[in-house]
């Protein structure tokens, strides 16, 4: 779930033009903390992230904010690392008295300030994890709009199922959400009727991937390749894009991965958020920093004001008008409580991703 980014000084000088977050803020307004990773490898993401929210932050302030007050954006780099992500909620709390933070981005910046966040009462919502946060734990305060891995990986299972794959390898790099989401799949294997082998020579009737980076994808596919494996592929995630449509094309087999089904407020948002910045979203987590705001905006016109009161709202919220889904409603984990009819597959034919 990550994708490298260069030119990040470029990135940045764009921000500090387009975006109008807030360093000090007024006390009789309301503040928002923000948290992205707007250097280093989750740039791209984060980047993103921060353009959806302060789009949402824009709109609100522009209809009259709330109560007749306006909302003071306050965000922070989380620099795509764990010691940086800490210093940079802490600088969010010396700044602003805030009680909601949307991040981080990605679980390498979110897993070291969410038990921070837990002991402060301060809502964290984020647009880009997984539940491999809270596999083996709980946090009360810890909230995402990320795309249901669990519904994901059933879905993939689902199809497999449908096309007689008995037999399946799992491939996967090092790292928290490349091991969870194949653990994800070996534990619901048995229920689609799918073995799940160790090695090449078992020979497998398809090949199941979670790599955190599209790079580690299309080094494997050349891999599979010249190890001559004549079986599809089946991605736990990718990200669409130019280089991706090329990968695909050169693996004869058939490479597939889920995305959740377009929705019409997804189109709606896409259109905004080109017309505000000229350009569209490159990363899959645009849309849900986007739901993530809007949440906040609702508990706030509601009168949840303290973390707690934030976190009640969020806890009892049903079939919320979602972006990335039709309808949010969170499960006991704080995980987007949806399906597998939410998701559908993708591959690519005559060089354009396509539903199968």
């Amino acid at each position: 779930m990550k994708q490298i980014i260069v030119a990040t000084s470029i990135l940045l000088l764009l921000l500090s033009c387009t975006i109008t977050g807030q360093t000090t803020l007024e006390t009789e307004n309301i503040p928002i903390g923000g948290l992205f990773s707007l250097t280093g490898d989750g740039a791209s993401w984060g980047g993103d992230e921060l353009k959806a929210v302060q789009l949402v932050i824009d709109e609100t302030n522009e209809e009259g904010g709330i109560d007749r007050k306006q909302i003071d954006f306050v965000f922070e780099d989380a620099k795509t690392t764990s010691r940086d992500a800490v210093t940079a909620y802490n600088a969010l709390k010396s700044k602003a008295d805030v009680t909601v933070v949307i991040g981080s981005t990605w679980e390498q910046t979110t897993e070291p300030i969410a038990p921070l966040a837990e002991q402060d009462q301060i809502v964290l919502i984020s647009p880009s994890i997984s539940g491999v946060i809270e596999d083996d734990k709980n946090y009360n305060y810890l909230f995402t709009t990320w795309y249901s891995e669990l519904s994901g990986t059933k879905r993939v299972l689902q199809e497999m199922n449908k096309q007689n794959i008995g037999r399946a390898v799992i491939i996967h790099n090092t790292g928290i959400w490349p091991t969870f989401v194949s653990n994800l799949f070996e534990k619901h294997s048995e229920e689609y009727n799918i073995e799940v082998l160790q090695a090449k020579e078992m020979k497998p009737d398809a090949i199941y991937t979670g790599f955190s980076l599209d790079e580690y994808l299309q080094s494997f596919m050349k891999q599979a390749q010249e190890l001559g494996l004549t079986v599809p592929i089946y991605s736990a995630s990718a990200t669409e894009n130019e280089l991706l449509l090329e990968w695909y094309g050169q693996y004869k087999y058939g490479v597939y991965h889920p995305v959740p089904k377009i929705t019409e407020r997804h189109t709606e948002f896409i259109a905004k958020y080109k017309a505000k910045y000229g350009e569209e979203p490159t990363s899959p987590s645009a849309a849900p920093a986007y739901d993530a705001a809007k949440l906040v905006i609702a508990a706030l016109k509601d009168g949840a004001r303290t973390g707690e009161e934030i976190k009640n709202w969020l806890d009892n919220v049903q079939d919320f008008p979602g972006t990335v889904v039709e309808k949010i409603t969170f499960d006991e984990k704080g995980l987007l409580d949806v399906g597998t009819d939410a998701f559908v597959i993708r591959t690519v034919k005559n060089r354009t991703f396509k539903d199968i």
